[in-house]
């Protein structure tokens, strides 16, 4: 059956250095055909002139081949064994406590279909910048709603800057300027945006994330950070969001699992730094030591980790399926 896929995320270099690997010799990702013409034109008499014509076309044709490249590892992997699709498994809340740590441990090559909701901090900073924005203007040109106290557009007064003194660079926030809450009443402001923004930026590190939600039930999700400079469909989140909008819809993933979370009353058995050697400090230790303190801190969901019983996947690639509309399908007679 023919699938047609529409590609969200692919890392090229990872799916290359796995067809490599599996002995596939790679496959050629792009066919460039250079055609150039050329004529040269030279009259002249003494004294009188000289002239040279270039005359010259040059047309290339450069056809990528990079959709082929990931559909091939798929095949190849789900042939050798390696590819598993998980997505039914994950669709029992039961799984993920009992089975899903033994079956799939960190590694492990799969597929995951599932509804999925992207995220970016920089485009909800930018919505509300925009709000922002939108706000000020509104009642600059309907002054009717704009009370004399607060006049819109006024921009905030800047403190001197004392000699010699460097100012810290100005935050993403920033961009939220405040606004009449007249408009919004005291349940919306400027101040409320910020903190908004500031807290999503603190809690995904700036890209775009793919939050999945296979059983689709509360506290049972799996992570997928997509990282920039690997293909993606669109690189601009206004662009990508505009196109996809912040609803759940279907995608799939396909990847190595990178790591499982641990539950909150998990022994750990790592040593004191300050206490096993008998002068300065085990730095193996002290690593484990702070490791444990990131992990407390993404068991409470404040650390870009994923949260217990979920789990992140490395991804290779991103894509949904171009399907036929009902319709289309009814007229063929595919649906009976």
């Amino acid at each position: 059956m023919l699938l047609l896929r529409e590609f969200l995320y692919v890392d090229t270099e990872k799916v290359r250095s796995l067809l490599a690997q599996i002995g596939d010799g790679g496959i050629s990702e792009e066919i460039k055909i250079t055609e150039r013409v050329q004529t040269r034109l030279s009259v002249g008499a003494k004294n009188i002139a000289n002239r040279d014509r270039d005359s010259g076309s040059e047309s290339s044709t450069t056809r990528s081949l990079a959709d082929a490249v990931f559909p091939a590892l798929e095949e190849a992997m789900e042939a050798a064994g390696y590819l598993v699709d998980i997505s039914d498994d994950l669709q029992q809340p039961e799984f993920w406590t009992d089975n899903l740590q033994d079956d799939y441990p960190e590694g492990s090559f799969v597929r995951l279909t599932a509804p999925a909701r992207l995220f970016d901090s920089r485009y909800v900073n930018r919505i509300f910048a925009g709000l922002s924005n939108a706000a000020i203007g509104f009642t600059g040109f309907n002054p009717i709603t704009e009370p004399a106290n607060n006049k819109p557009g006024k921009a905030r007064p800047t403190p001197q800057k004392p000699r010699g003194v460097v100012t810290p660079r100005e935050s993403p926030e920033d961009e939220i300027e405040d606004f009449p809450t007249i408009l919004f009443g005291n349940e919306l402001t400027a101040g409320q945006l910020r903190g908004f923004a500031r807290m999503t930026r603190g809690l995904f590190h700036t890209g775009l994330h793919l939050i999945m939600n296979p059983a689709e039930q509360e506290g049972l999700s799996v992570s997928v950070r997509l990282q920039e400079g690997r293909s993606f469909l669109e690189s601009e989140a206004d662009v990508l969001f505009a196109r996809y909008g912040v609803n759940e819809q279907e995608w799939t993933v396909v990847g190595t699992i990178g790591s499982h979370s641990a539950p909150e009353d998990a022994e750990d058995e790592s040593n004191n730094p300050f206490d096993v050697r008998s002068d300065g400090i085990d730095r193996a230790a002290l690593t484990g030591m702070i490791n444990r303190l990131v992990g407390g801190v993404a068991r409470h969901g404040f650390a870009d980790l994923p949260q217990y019983p979920g789990f992140s996947i490395v991804p290779f690639a991103v894509y949904r399926p171009i399907i036929r509309s009902l319709e289309h399908a009814r007229t063929d007679g595919a649906l009976v």
